[in-house]
């Protein structure tokens, strides 16, 4: 038995050697197998990654239906959020944590969706983060946060909506941090320390301009309010999504095509901020555009939809059906444009100047543009009648260094004499291009609409 049993231990360690053997004859070794990133450590790590992924999925299927509750339910709250993470054996933490199976994520439950994935480690409560108020730029469409992070020791990684941050030295034993936003969300900054551990602070931001459609009336009303209060919408774009009437019901179209608007009209006040970005029409159009306010008698009345336009693009806007009282500088859809651009805009309103200030240089009035420097009109097109002094089908009055390009006017343009200036000008496409310090360019223009001047036209 003895003999026997020896035999075994012998055949058992000659097997051993043997898989070695084969083991290292194919490539692989020890190491490969048992090291830190070896097959078995690989194996591992990606069950671990396994479980972290399978319970992200439990979490987002929760998400899901929420999403479609949402949708569906205009009193939701974000109570029944709670309700389904509960259902499901998921628990919410403090700072819009939710744990799964022992992995926790981060959540945005307003929408609801995941952020970034804390893993397996706990909150830390030693660690103190304080999240400033946005200190917003002069033009709102960026903001400035400030973050501040008190811990006694060491951390390892700091990060903001997921993006890693650059862990600043300590002063006075805290960690600060400023990053500059461009985005009304949540942020959401985890601080993770040497052991594991993390903490989570949150700042939700409203303030900052961004894209904005415009549905109605009234939602144009709101664009003009923000850009009146300073809010240029630099780089950000502004569409119409839809038809939009001002004065819906106040205003009657008369048989020879003329507009005539009821007393209780609402005069709209042109939006006198600079706005600087992009206005995009998607060929829909205002309707029921009337001005007729105390402004129009000053020297610059810039009687339009935007008064002022400043490195700013208006394109595929249809105006139609109203009737602008107006001062000097004005036209339908902007009175002075300066390093902007009209592309692809069309007006049939009517535009009276009421001649009743004595500026000599003062009555510039065009179909879509008073005057402009520095600006390209392209490819738009006039149909609205236009009375004024100096007027023009597009513009009034292109200063130095602007482009009218394939435009078309087809309304009747107006000349009457203005008592002070002895003179008024008249022209289809502009009145008078005053290029002095640079120069004008007027390419594939035409005109078919009646011209006609009262008393010493040019």
């Amino acid at each position: 038995m003895s003999m026997l049993k020896r035999n075994k231990g012998i055949s058992l360690i000659a097997l051993v050697v043997t898989i070695i053997v084969l083991l290292i004859i194919v490539g692989i070794t020890i190491v490969t197998l048992t090291g830190e990133n070896g097959i078995l450590s690989k194996a591992k790590t990606a069950k671990k990654t396994s479980a972290e992924e399978q319970a992200k999925e439990k979490l987002m299927l929760v998400c899901n239906e929420v999403i479609m509750e949402k949708q569906t339910d205009a009193n939701y709250k974000e109570a029944y959020l709670d309700q389904k993470l509960a259902e499901e054996g998921m628990i919410r933490l403090p700072g819009n944590i939710v744990s799964v199976d022992g992995w926790n994520f981060i959540i945005d439950p307003s929408v609801p969706k995941i952020g970034e994935s804390l893993g397996l480690g706990n909150i830390n409560e030693n660690i103190i983060i304080t999240i400033s108020e946005p200190q917003m730029n002069e033009e709102f469409v960026q903001a400035t946060i400030t973050i501040e992070i008190g811990y006694e020791k060491e951390v390892s990684e700091i990060s903001l909506n997921g993006e890693k941050l650059d862990i600043p030295p300590k002063q006075e034993g805290k960690y600060i941090l400023q990053k500059t936003i461009d985005k009304n969300v949540n942020y959401c900054v985890v601080v993770k320390d040497q052991e594991g551990g993390y903490q989570v602070g949150t700042k939700q931001v409203t303030g900052i301009t961004e894209d904005m459609e415009i549905k109605t009336a009234e939602d144009m009303k709101n664009f003009k309010k923000k850009v009146n209060e300073g809010r240029t919408f630099k780089g950000r774009r502004v569409t119409l999504v839809n038809d939009i009437n001002l004065n819906e019901g106040k205003y009657t179209k008369n048989a020879d095509g003329s507009i005539s608007f009821s007393a209780d009209a609402e005069s709209w006040e042109p939006i006198k901020g600079n706005f600087s970005g992009t206005f995009e029409g998607k060929g829909k159009t205002i309707y029921g555009l009337y001005i007729n306010n105390a402004e129009r008698d000053t020297v610059l009345a810039q009687q339009a939809i935007f008064s002022y336009l400043l490195n700013a693009r208006v394109e595929n806007l249809k105006v139609k059906e109203g009737v602008i009282y107006a001062g000097s500088y004005s036209g339908a859809i902007v009175g002075k444009s300066e390093n902007s651009t009209l592309f692809g805009c069309y007006s049939d309103v009517t535009i009276y100047y009421l001649n009743n200030h004595t500026s000599r240089h003062g009555c510039a009035i065009g179909g879509l543009c008073g005057s402009a420097s520095g600006s390209t009109i392209e490819e738009c097109e006039n149909a609205g009648y236009i009375q004024g002094n100096w007027v023009g089908g597009i513009i009034g009055c292109p200063t130095k260094n602007t482009q009218i390009l394939k435009c078309i006017n087809q309304g009747t343009i107006e000349a009457k004499y203005h008592a002070t200036n002895k003179d008024g000008w008249v022209g289809g496409i502009c009145a008078y291009a005053n290029a002095i310090g640079g120069t004008n360019k007027i390419s594939s223009c035409y005109n078919t609409g009646y011209l006609t001047g009262i008393g010493n036209i040019r």
